[in-house]
């Protein structure tokens, strides 16, 4: 069995020509930080804005993800995020919640805090004429 990309490569110049969305101020001090405590949710905000303009992707999903030693919890939301209009987004993810909506631990599971030898990435997601897009912003402590 052979699989076969039929999709041209993009060089890396191909980047330098999207609008990436960035994560608020709040949220990368906070969900993003040393020591950020350990959370049942996050509250994750974000800009698409370019220019004074709301011109940047629609993100279609959110994924949180964090490590520490030999535990990892993700945590997904997906679908229309608020403030379409501003071009500033917010959505909360809950620990342990797959793609599909389904809490994979029971008990629920928090998100571990981040100590020593933990991270935590926070990836927006979304697609365009075909290709797809994942703007990461991680912390490792």
């Amino acid at each position: 069995m052979a699989v076969i990309n039929s999709s041209l490569p993009m060089t890396a110049a191909a980047g330098s020509a999207t609008v990436w969305p960035m994560l608020s101020s709040g949220t990368a001090g906070t969900a993003l930080a040393a020591g950020a405590a350990s959370a049942p949710s996050l509250s994750v905000a974000w800009s698409s804005m370019y220019d004074n303009q709301p011109v940047g992707p629609l993100v279609g999903q959110l994924e949180v993800q964090t490590v520490l030693g030999s535990t990892e919890v993700d945590g997904y939301s997906s679908g229309s995020f608020t403030s379409p209009s501003t071009g500033n987004y917010t959505a909360t993810v809950t620990a342990g919640v797959d793609e599909n909506g389904v809490q994979e631990c029971s008990p629920a599971c928090p998100f571990p805090a981040l100590t020593s030898g933990g991270n935590r990435n926070i990836e927006l997601l979304w697609s365009a004429k075909g290709i797809s897009y994942n703007a990461q912003s991680q912390y490792d402590n």
